[in-house]
């Protein structure tokens, strides 16, 4: 299994990679998936062709979606959390819970 990769929200983006670390299928319907996306990412330029070419073709997009495009392309890579905790911090309540005196 691993961790990381594109995401865009809490829809739960799974994926699949080569038994490596390239990415080869994204989304929420990737079925036994290796990990789950962990909205932490370092991006090259290839993220704002994506992101482009999706704005060209609807309104409304979500990051895991230029992604998934990236992985398509053999160009998205993840990396393995080895089992320690990854939660994200998307509000103030959460982040009150998070901070240690």
């Amino acid at each position: 299994g691993g961790g990381g990769g594109g995401g865009g929200g809490g829809g739960g983006a799974g994926f699949f990679c080569d038994g490596v670390r390239a990415v080869l299928d994204l989304g929420t319907a990737v079925a036994d998936a290796d990990g789950i996306e962990a909205g932490l990412y370092v991006c090259s330029p290839a993220v704002f062709e994506a992101m482009a070419s999706l704005a060209a073709a609807a309104s409304y997009f979500t990051l895991a979606q230029a992604m998934a495009l990236i992985a398509g392309r053999g160009r998205l890579g993840a990396l393995p959390t080895d089992g320690r905790a990854w939660f994200a911090i998307e509000t103030q309540d959460q982040l009150a819970e998070t901070v240690r005196e």
